[in-house]
């Protein structure tokens, strides 16, 4: 179109424009954009606004309104290529609008995102957005309040943008592909959008009310791909801002609990739901006990009949302690190995618990060791939050035997699994006691000293302080014996030191120095380095 001899004399046409020449040039070019027909007169004009405005600049802030509201009108077109040429020619005009004016055109697209379900009415806000953020970024950013929120909103992962590609790639009805096609292509214009205005969602701290409001209006609306965005929204602020207490039980009470309690969802929406709902009680603990309660109820409900629900109802029972794996046994055990993390959350310090399902938890581990990276981390939260453990015993037999099988399992693979074979025989020297350690097989403690002494080869400097105490004389049975040594020892020290304290305030004043504590080693944070393979 930009080759023809007709665009090439507006070209030179347009050199000429001036102010006297705008005033008779702006009524017909509205009327074109409105009453215009054909895929050529409609983007060629929205072409020649964006000339125009490139030559003559602030001369065309006067006509800003007018046109503002004939190419908003244009957006509206259900050819996409009419909606990019529109959005363009929008993108270059913002920049001379009035405050008003904007405020005004954003409202209405807003308007539209929430309240249209057409496919193509969502994509004209996208493509708008996309090219006011890559034209005129600093005016959106002016208008935070109104225009940050709804590409966060709009921006939120439910479906990610590579995953929508490969399902288009996949599909083998046309129609099928091409929808596909289509929503990664708008995902990835609201992503672009976003990192051109802002980023991060430290950028809504100023206008959290606002993005809040909004996502209570996208939860409860009617359509179901609104909720769902409603909710991933809610996910991701509440995971990099900190809501606070107030909003927290707001968005629990009067937003997510109600939605997750309707009776007819799609999964997908009901996936999203739960995930925001288990993000905010995890990243609020100075929550009400009565909110976090509802919440694990419907998390546990939605996980019993989705497999999907299992990991937030897991991160949820986990800060809670309420033993749900009676309820959750089953769904856990038909998505294994994919449900290992979910399983090693679920496993908390009930005693009932753990004497009913250890040894068929442990069977599972084994039978499913192919995931070797999955069960060893699950094998040592097992440990970790083993009664028998906790209270200085030995470790019960199943769960010896399950550690044993999978230890060798990384001694014979001998690779990437070093460090998390290093965590779970860490986990059981601190755990033991004298008494356990000494129950250890030669065997076992043959093969964890040799397990330890290849990782030692292996491993980073940063490593190394970590596994000393497993190295010294007397192998891993003498560490565990220091361990549960050192552990007595601290609790002794903690004793008397209340007790000297006791006697100073019976007496009136303080005597005599406490005993310093001597911890036991302690785990490998999670976030070390990995040994190199």
């Amino acid at each position: 179109m930009q080759t023809t001899p007709v665009f090439d004399l507006l070209k030179v046409c347009v050199k000429q424009v001036d102010q006297p020449t705008l005033d008779s040039l702006v009524p017909h070019l509205t009327e074109l954009i409105r009453k215009g027909v054909g895929l050529g007169t409609k983007c060629g004009t929205a072409q020649l606004l964006v000339s125009i405005t490139d030559h003559c600049g602030s001369i065309v802030a006067p006509y800003t309104g007018k046109l503002l509201a004939a190419l908003l009108y244009g957006v509206a077109d259900r050819n996409p290529v009419v909606q990019r040429c529109m959005s363009l020619a929008i993108g270059q005009l913002i920049s001379y609008a009035k405050q008003a004016s904007v405020e005004k055109l954003l409202t209405h697209v807003r308007a539209w995102y929430l309240e249209k379900e057409d496919d193509y009415m969502r994509r004209a806000c996208g493509q708008l957005f996309h090219a006011c953020a890559r034209h005129a970024s600093d005016i959106l950013r002016r208008h935070s309040a109104s225009a940050l929120p709804l590409i966060f909103l709009a921006a939120a992962d439910v479906v990610d943008p590579a995953e929508a590609a490969a399902t288009a790639a996949a599909a083998t009805d046309p129609a099928e592909a091409e929808a596909a096609a289509a929503a990664a292509e708008d995902a990835a214009l609201w992503k672009e959008a976003w990192t051109d205005c802002a980023g991060s969602a430290t950028a809504l701290a100023d206008c959290v009310s606002e993005a809040l409001t909004l996502f209570g209006q996208a939860i409860r609306s009617a359509y179901w791909p609104l909720r769902a965005q409603g909710a991933a929204a809610v996910k991701q602020l509440a995971a990099q801002l900190d809501l606070g207490v107030e909003r927290t039980a707001w968005l629990l009470n009067d937003l997510l609990i109600p939605a997750m309690q309707s009776k007819h969802q799609q999964a997908q929406v009901r996936r999203v739901m739960c995930e925001a709902a288990a993000t905010l009680c995890v990243r609020c603990p100075q929550l009400a006990e009565a909110p976090r309660a509802a919440t694990l109820k419907l998390l546990v409900a939605a996980a019993e009949s989705q497999s999907a629900c299992l990991a937030p109802a897991a991160q949820v029972v986990r800060l809670c302690g309420t033993p749900v794996l009676d309820r959750l046994w089953e769904q856990v055990k038909a998505n294994l190995p994919g449900s290992l993390p979910a399983l090693g959350q679920l496993w908390v310090a009930d005693p009932d618990q753990q004497n009913r399902y250890l040894a068929q938890v442990c069977e599972q581990l084994v039978a499913h060791d192919k995931d070797l990276h999955g069960c060893l981390r699950t094998c040592r939260e097992l440990v970790e939050r083993d009664c028998a453990l906790a209270s200085g015993g030995s470790p019960p037999e199943p769960l010896l035997a399950c550690a044993q099988h999978l230890l060798t399992a990384v001694r014979h693979r001998r690779t990437h699994f070093y460090q998390d074979a290093l965590h779970l025989i860490t986990c059981l020297v601190t755990c033991m006691s004298p008494s356990g350690a000494s129950k250890l097989s030669a065997e076992f403690q043959d093969m964890c000293t040799a397990l330890i002494d290849l990782a030692q080869q292996q491993a980073s400097p940063s490593l190394q302080s970590h596994f000393d105490p497993l190295l010294q004389d007397g192998g891993v049975a003498a560490a565990a014996a220091a361990a549960a040594a050192a552990a007595a020892a601290a609790a002794a020290a903690s004793t008397a030191t209340k007790t000297a304290g006791a006697e100073g305030e019976g007496e009136g004043e303080f005597s005599g120095e406490a005993s310093p504590t001597v911890r036991p080693p302690s785990p490998m944070p999670e976030d070390e380095a990995s040994s190199t393979q």
